[in-house]
Order: structure tokens, then C-alpha cells, then sequence
């Protein structure tokens, strides 16, 4: 059986049900929002409308007759375009003059006198018009609590300039100190860890033992991961470092340099897929293609552990992945159809290569060395028989990766694919 599919995208829409925690990237937007008058959704998740312009009412100043609606527009507009809270508030402090009161009303002995006039304006083409607090506050759309706030602050103020807005500066009473990130950090990096057999060029992550848990604060910026044992390590890298914690001198000068071999030709093999990988992005008369034989699947899947002891029946599967084309091609058999060594793998890679467009010319296996399935003579000669009677077909190259690093795109694959046979093999 033949299953082709698309592999599935690593930034697939998550489950709209799901409300992500809000970040200090999440805040930082709203702030940016709320600071340019515009629609956003607070802390507790409310969504608070944008700032529009308010109609005015008859005042005393007749400042309905007196400005038009587009000049009030153009105003509201460039004020909330400033989006900085310390420059709107030095803005509207420039628009509010104060003054002592030129003369007083009679007025009773214990009555309290007015010790201030502020008079208000607004700026139209250059020039300042004065108008009356309630429209001025419905011209910028501003809170009547903003506006007596910012002009109690000019009063204060000696010369008449507004300081910036300083409660940010004061240390919040939860706040982590960065003495005890340090300490954290610390902590953390206390414990072993080792890197990946795959990929350390491309990944400086090193990973921590699967039985520990995650710590909540500085745990995600230290480049660390939790990794659960697998069973097919390198049994070369596996020896080498017991060698080098074992031994001393020489003997371990010696292991180091054999390690530090085994590495670098395991990174050039990856770095081959990757460049040839490139030549076929840019020409489709080639093609690179990885496959790779998935562990037995248990036939059907059960839980139980009596299934263990029981004898099952097993299905294999070939994965064929077109590195170009990000495409996964799966071949699926049980053992009462054949069994899983040479003829089997070439039997399913000939019948892959047959569905190649006519257009490709060259092509290019990568596979682990496994002498029983992908390195032989019997996958070597059917490749010679493909090119014998495909004229199309000029040049088939079959390079393995080195042993116990044979870490291709099959074995995501292979995860992906897991779950869902399991389903099915459960029926």
C-alpha cells in the first residue's frame, strides 16, 4: 500500500479556544495600541473601543458655530498619530495657558476665591483659537481627569514644563531580582546535559535529563531542552565518551581526536544533503530523495501488557521523502505479504522512481548504511536496471550518512505518521 501526503506545517493555527498566556511582546503592542487611540484588548481580556472624535454642544463660546468638523478631524488625528503618552501630555500642556484671575465676584466671607483661569485653544492652519474645556476635551477625545491632571502638573511645575512619566522607574514589589536569576541559571547549568548526535551545527541546544521539570522563570532563555532516552544513539560516540571519562593521557587525547573525526564527517554528510538539496531547488532535472525503514508496527496496537507476550503481527514501512517537494511518500506491508531486506527496500524505490516526473534526469539517495536493506548489491543492481531501460534517467548517486547519525527528514516522518497508524492499527 502507497500513501503520499503533504507534511504537515510546524506553524499550523493552534486551537482558537486556547488563550495563549499574554506575553511582554503582547503588552508592549497594547500599550502601542492604547498610546495611538486604537482598538485593543487589556489584562483581563476586555476589548476597549478606539478614540473617536466627540460632537461638540452649545457652550457660551459658541465653539459649535465657530469650528468646522474636518479642521476638528485633522486635529484629532495628528494628536493620536504622536502615540507617546509623555508627548501627548507635553502637547495638551502647550495648548493650556494659566493664568490669575483678573477680577473676583463678590462673594460671601467663608466663600472660596478662584486662585487660576486656565483657557484652552487648539491649533487650525497655524493659528491658536480659543475654546471652551468641554470641547477642547471632546476635540482630542481625552477624559476630563487627563486634561485637569495635566494642567495641575504645568501649574506645579516651576518653568511650565511637564516631566516625563516616571512610574516605570520605580522597582515593581515582584519583580525577580537579577541575583537570583543569576543564582537560577546557575542551578540549572549545574545539572548534566549533553548535545544531540544530529545536527550540532545547525543546533546549539543541549539537552537535560526527560526526569527532570521545567523551571517557571529564566528555564526558556538558556537554550535548554528536555529530551526523552532513545534507543539508537551513536554506539560509536556512546564508547568513545566512556573512553574519554575513563582514561587519561594519551589514551584520551587519542579518543578525543577520534570523536572529534567521527563528528566532523558526520556533519559533511549533512552538509552534503543540504547542498545538493540547493542544486535541485534550482534545477528539476534533478531530484534528492532520503528514505528510510520505520520500526515494526505492531499489528494491531495494544496497551495491555499481555500483548507483549503474545506473538503479533507486524507492518513495515518505507518512507520516501522528496526533499525538494517536502513530500512523503509511504510504502506499507505486513509480514504475510513479504518480509523487510533487499528486495523488499529496492522493489519500493523502483516503484517510486517510475512515478518521478519525465523531466528529471539525476538522482540522488541518501539512506544509512544498513548492509541487509540499503547497502548492497541487490539495491545497486536495480538501480543499473533503472538506467538501462529509462533513457530519461542518466545518473543515480546513493550516498550513505555515517553510522548512528543517520538523522534525516524521514524520522520526522515517521512521528507524525506514528500516531495515526496507531489509530488505524488499533482497528
Amino acid at each position: 500500500m502507497r500513501v503520499r501526503r503533504k507534511k504537515q506545517s510546524e506553524n499550523s493555527e493552534p486551537d482558537a479556544a486556547v488563550q495563549k498566556k499574554r506575553t511582554r511582546k503582547d503588552r508592549q503592542i497594547n500599550k502601542e495600541l492604547r498610546n495611538k487611540g486604537k482598538s485593543y484588548v487589556s489584562e483581563k481580556g476586555k476589548e476597549v473601543k478606539a478614540r473617536e472624535m466627540l460632537p461638540l454642544k452649545p457652550c457660551p463660546m459658541n465653539c459649535l458655530e465657530k469650528f468646522l468638523e474636518e479642521d476638528r478631524q485633522k486635529c484629532f488625528e495628528e494628536y493620536w498619530a504622536i502615540g507617546n503618552h509623555d508627548n501627548r501630555v507635553r502637547y495638551i500642556s502647550s495648548l493650556i495657558t494659566i493664568s490669575k484671575p483678573k477680577t473676583h465676584r463678590v462673594v460671601e466671607d467663608n466663600a472660596k476665591l478662584r486662585e487660576i483661569v486656565c483657557k484652552y485653544e487648539i491649533i487650525i492652519q497655524g493659528n491658536n483659537q480659543p475654546i471652551c474645556r468641554e470641547c477642547f476635551r471632546r476635540t482630542f477625545e481625552e477624559t476630563t481627569g487627563f486634561v485637569e491632571r495635566v494642567a495641575s502638573k504645568k501649574r506645579e511645575s516651576f518653568s511650565g514644563i511637564i516631566a516625563p512619566d516616571d512610574r516605570v522607574k520605580f522597582a515593581l514589589a515582584n519583580k525577580t531580582k537579577i541575583e537570583d536569576l543569576q543564582s537560577e541559571e546557575s542551578h540549572i547549568f549545574s545539572f548534566p546535559s549533553y548535545e544531540s548526535h544530529y545536527c550540532r551545527n545547525r543546533n546549539s541546544k543541549r539537552f537535560l535529563s526527560s526526569d527532570l521539570n521545567i523551571s517557571k522563570r529564566c528555564f526558556h532563555k538558556l537554550d535548554l531542552a528536555f529530551k526523552k532516552p532513545k534507543q539508537d544513539t551513536c554506539h560509536k560516540c556512546d564508547v568513545l565518551k566512556m573512553k574519554i571519562n575513563t582514561l587519561a593521557g594519551e589514551a584520551r587525547d587519542s579518543a578525543i581526536q577520534e570523536r572529534d573525526t567521527h563528528h566532523k564527517a558526520a556533519e559533511e554528510s549533512y552538509e552534503a544533503k543540504r547542498y545538493d538539496k540547493e542544486l535541485a531547488q534550482k534545477d528539476d532535472r534533478k531530484a534528492v530523495l532520503a528514505f528510510d525503514l520505520q520500526q515494526c508496527l505492531p499489528t494491531p496496537y495494544l496497551t495491555t501488557s499481555v500483548s507483549y507476550y503474545k506473538r503479533q503481527l507486524w507492518t513495515f514501512n518505507l518512507t520516501v521523502h522528496n526533499l525538494v517537494a517536502d513530500e512523503a511518500t509511504c510504502f506499507m506491508w505486513n509480514e504475510t505479504t513479504s518480509g523487510r531486506g533487499a528486495n523488499q527496500i529496492g522493489s519500493c524505490l523502483y516503484q517510486f522512481i517510475l512515478q518521478l516526473p519525465g523531466h528529471v534526469e539525476e538522482i540522488t539517495f541518501y539512506s544509512g548504511s544498513c548492509g541487509g536493506q540499503n547497502r548492497n548489491s541487490i539495491v545497486t543492481a536495480m538501480f543499473s536496471f533503472v538506467i538501462d531501460k529509462n533513457p530519461n534517467i542518466h545518473e543515480i548517486h546513493h550516498k550513505f550518512l555515517v553510522n548512528g547519525h543517520t538523522h534525516i527528514e524521514c524520522d520526522a516522518d515517521h512521528e507524525c505518521e506514528l500516531v495515526s497508524a496507531r489509530e488505524v492499527l488499533q482497528t
